[in-house]
C-alpha cells in the first residue's frame, strides 16, 4: 500500500483513529503517559540557570503585555522560539504563575512525541512495536528530564 492509497482510503483512516484496538491502545497509552508526566510536574523549583531564565522571560512577557519581543532583565532575549513562550503564557493565563504552568507544555509535547512514536511504530511494523517503542521513549530519563524543562 502506498501513502496515497493509505491517506485517501477511509478504511485506513478509521484504522488510525477508529474505535478498534488501535484507538483503545492510543487512549490507554495517552492517559498513562499524561498521568506519569504531569504528576511530578510541580514537585520541585525551577532549575537554574536555563529553566529559571526561560520562566522569567514568560513571566516578564505576561507582566509587560509585550507578546512579540521576549526580554530578560531588560535585554532582548531571542535564544528560544517565540512559540514556546506563547505556550507558557497560555498556561500562565489559565493556571497562574507557578512552576506547574511553566512546565506544562514541554511535558505535553513529550507525551505527544511518545504517542506519535506509537502511531509510527504501529503503522510501519505492528502494534507490539508501537507500544514498546513509545513506552521506552516515555520512560527514558533524558526524555523525561527534557519534557520537564
Amino acid at each position: 500500500m502506498n501513502l496515497k492509497d493509505f491517506f485517501c482510503s477511509s478504511k485506513s483512516i478509521s484504522r488510525l483513529i477508529g474505535p478498534g484496538r488501535y484507538g483503545s491502545d492510543g487512549w490507554r497509552l495517552g492517559v498513562f503517559f499524561f498521568l506519569s508526566y504531569l504528576i511530578l510536574l510541580g514537585s520541585h523549583g525551577l532549575i537554574d540557570p536555563d529553566e529559571g531564565r526561560y520562566g522569567s522571560v514568560s513571566v516578564a512577557m505576561w507582566q509587560t503585555r509585550d507578546w512579540i519581543v521576549p526580554h530578560v532583565n531588560g535585554a532582548v532575549f531571542l535564544d528560544k522560539p517565540i512559540l514556546s513562550y506563547w505556550l507558557q503564557l497560555l498556561a500562565i493565563a489559565v493556571l497562574g504563575v507557578n512552576t506547574w504552568a511553566l512546565r506544562l507544555f514541554p511535558a505535553i509535547t513529550g507525551v505527544l512525541a511518545g504517542l506519535g512514536l506509537y502511531i509510527a511504530g504501529r503503522f510501519v511494523w505492528n502494534r507490539r512495536v508501537g507500544i514498546l517503542a513509545s513506552i521506552i521513549w516515555i520512560s527514558s530519563p533524558l526524555v523525561f528530564g527534557v519534557s520537564h524543562f
